[in-house]
């Protein structure tokens, strides 16, 4: 766990700054963006950022803080590549106006990124011409927390002893007098210290030294107290009740938890709220109180679902009305079933009543017609059960059917969207990243569409059961379709298929044997970006054989052993993955032939079908 509380902090408050002149942010702005960021209102605050960037473009000016805001916009929301663009640019303003501390910034926000995405010796590298920068500039309250980012990297490194120095250097540094005459101290400078007793905290919370880390927790609530951001102060005393939790002190984190709700009380934040109601959870359960622990679950599961469901999605929404009404639909069709069902058993208990009585008068009357209808209840009997049966296994299908879209069907959406709503919301935008955003899309689209081609075979697998049709089949003429249909896939892939076909025409069913090779070519185009894929077609003997060759890495042992031998397709659909082998699967069993994978000395992976020529 890379310290989420630590980084949490870092996202929100590193980068509110205020400058001179013509690069000056305007304090409403801040006030405005400062809020929003606060209540995960990311869009509303990059929206206004962009509108500051344009008014400084109209003057032909450019701030390097505005800059590094909407850099850390995009940090927050692992764009990290824009966000890297957005330092970088930043850095570039700072060195044509001369603002060594601007740069410092900069590029100690840039080592966030390279140390995510794993270029921890580059991050290195710029805190240590970031503090290089701040010491020449005489600013020690900036160096300090430099020294106080350089203290986590070292913690995160497991680096111990490097991590206590740095974090002292970084209390020495600190002077309150030198930050309340900070020029930043309102809109930035002023979060310094809490940032300081929080990297503390982690760093003796880590190496084990409990009456440290609370005294360090203690200090930034001090901090934030004094500057009356309830937001922190709530979010604070969580941390310091699970620690507290974690101590064994189950009494003093009730204690603490009681403050932090009657400060989320006073201030609506939601968030927080959610933080609160998950520590009692993790109290009770320390505490072993079985009930009280079901009761925090129930009000946390509750005020999540609420809060989840009340927040604006806008990619979900057309999502979630498609499947409201198909659930409102299959609701009605149960309905009936069940009516129906009910109607056709009482007709047959009102028509075995009304024999019986007839066939009182007549002992054999009596016995031909007791015999007739219970033969005839009987197969009545399984037909209802059969039909009923079909019914829970289309319901299950269904159900299957909506968990997948619900989790992987609308993730591309999701994607798309995001990357869409940021594409418009930056007006000016050069060529290159155009290419580069549009790519993504076209990726993320493809990789859609690969996932709801074998939804929808498998869909029609669960409810048709697929008869066989055989037919004579034109080998080149098969080819050529599924060549056509895999066009764009192999041109983004850069993937050439070689065929070597040595069979004219075969007889077999021709929609399944299609979907066979469309599958495996579509699996092999995509492990072998950059080079080729061979198909082959032959008959020997009684035998039929296709070989799709692919230029990947090859299947590791592990995964070969257990390739085909998935027979739950419902559980393989749930997952949202694998379908297009299962699909192969079945319709190589239905076209009564075996399949297996090998890999082959040269590299990559080879999949042979064999099925009979009649």
């Amino acid at each position: 766990m890379k310290y989420p509380i630590i980084l949490c902090i870092l996202i929100n408050f590193f980068g509110y700054f205020i400058t001179y002149g013509q690069k000056f942010i305007p304090e409403e702005t801040l006030k405005r963006v400062y809020q929003y960021r606060l209540n995960n209102r990311n869009d509303s605050a990059l929206f206004l950022l962009n509108e500051l960037s344009k008014n400084f473009s109209s003057q032909n000016q450019e701030s390097g803080y505005v800059q590094t805001e909407m850099g850390n916009i995009y940090y927050q929301l692992s764009l990290d590549q824009i966000a890297l663009k957005l330092y970088t640019r930043a850095n570039e303003i700072f060195e044509k106006t001369n603002d060594p501390l601007g740069k410092s910034i900069a590029l100690s926000n840039a080592a966030l990124v390279l140390e995510r995405i794993g270029k921890s010796d580059s991050a290195q590298l710029l805190l240590q011409q970031s503090l290089t920068l701040q010491k020449e500039s005489k600013d020690d309250v900036y160096a300090a927390y430099t020294l106080r980012n350089m203290a986590l990297f070292a913690l995160r490194k497991k680096d111990f002893a490097s991590a206590k120095n740095f974090f002292i250097a970084s209390l020495k540094m600190y002077n309150q007098e030198k930050l309340e005459k900070h020029p930043r101290y309102k809109w930035d400078a002023q979060f310094i210290p809490q940032q300081i007793y929080l990297a503390g905290f982690e760093l003796y919370k880590t190496t084990q030294q409990p009456d440290s880390a609370l005294y360090c927790m203690r200090k930034a609530l001090e901090q934030s107290q004094k500057f009356g951001i309830q937001q922190h102060q709530v979010r604070y005393k969580t941390f310091l009740a699970n620690y507290q939790i974690e101590l064994n002190q189950l009494k003093d984190a009730e204690t603490t938890l009681q403050e932090a709700n009657a400060l989320v009380m006073n201030y609506p934040y939601p968030y927080g709220k959610l933080g609160i109601l998950q520590a009692y959870r993790t109290l009770h359960k320390a505490k072993k109180d079985s009930v009280s622990f079901a009761k925090a679950s129930l009000l946390f599961y509750d005020f999540k679902d609420k809060f989840f469901n009340n927040k604006n999605n806008d990619e979900l929404m057309v999502m979630s009305n498609l499947v409201l009404q198909y659930e409102n639909e299959l609701e009605i069709r149960q309905q009936k079933n069940i009516i129906k069902e009910k109607d056709e058993v009482n007709a047959l208990q009102k028509k075995y009543n009304q024999t019986l009585l007839v066939g009182l008068v007549s002992v054999g009357i009596l016995f031909v017609f007791t015999l007739f209808l219970y033969r005839s209840l009987r197969k009545s009997n399984q037909v209802i059960k059969n039909y009923v049966k079909e019914v829970e296994t289309h319901n299950e299908t269904m159900r299957m059917l909506l968990s997948v879209i619900s989790h992987d069907v609308r993730a591309p959406f999701r994607s798309l969207l995001g990357l869409t709503k940021i594409t418009m919301m930056e007006k000016e935008l050069p060529a290159e990243e155009v290419q580069q955003r549009v790519a993504m899309m076209h990726d993320t689209a493809a990789k859609g569409s690969v996932l709801l081609d074998n939804l929808l075979q498998w869909v029609a697998l669960q409810r048709d059961k697929v008869l066989i049709e055989k037919q004579i089949v034109n080998t080149q003429e098969l080819i050529a379709e599924v060549n056509k249909e895999l066009a764009n896939l192999s041109l983004t892939e850069n993937v050439t298929i070689e065929q070597q076909i040595f069979l004219d025409s075969f007889l077999t069913d021709r929609n399944a044997f299609k979907t066979i090779i469309r599958n495996l070519l579509t699996n092999a185009v995509r492990y072998s970006a950059g080079k080729k894929v061979i198909i082959a077609i032959k008959q020997i003997e009684r035998f039929i054989f296709l070989h799709v060759t692919d230029s990947g890495p090859g299947i590791p042992d592990e995964q070969m052993q257990q390739l085909f031998q998935q027979s739950d397709m419902k559980k393989v659909a749930a997952k949202g993955s694998g379908l297009g082998l299962v699909i192969v699967k079945e319709m190589v069993q239905h076209l009564n032939g075996q399949i297996r994978a090998v890999n082959i000395p040269e590299g990559g992976a080879r999949f042979e079908v064999r099925i009979p020529a009649n």
